[in-house]
């Protein structure tokens, strides 16, 4: 599964992350631990989306996950999103 998001500026308008260097989504997991997990510019980061995709560990607790991705271009632009939740739910079968 591919977790994808679409950074935005205020305006709603696609925040470009050309150059990133470093993307990772911050993870506050249900039982409150915390993790991190790596992630990728989906196209040349012009259009803002970043992605994830998922492997056996990546959401191992049931449960409401806190998130917010962290993006650094340069040595001097480094930013966390505004946070966002999910919950995940466990197997149905």
């Amino acid at each position: 599964v591919v977790l994808e998001k679409t950074l935005v500026k205020p305006d709603g308008s696609a925040l470009s992350i050309v150059g990133a260097t470093l993307v990772r989504l911050d993870l506050r997991q249900p039982d409150r631990t915390t993790k991190s997990l790596s992630m990728t510019l989906s196209s040349d980061g012009s259009d803002g989306k970043v992605r994830h995709t998922t492997t056996a560990t990546s959401f191992t607790q049931v449960g409401h996950y806190q998130g917010q991705i962290y993006v650094e271009i340069s040595s001097v632009q480094k930013f966390h999103t505004d946070g966002f939740h999910f919950d995940v739910e466990g197997n149905i079968v």
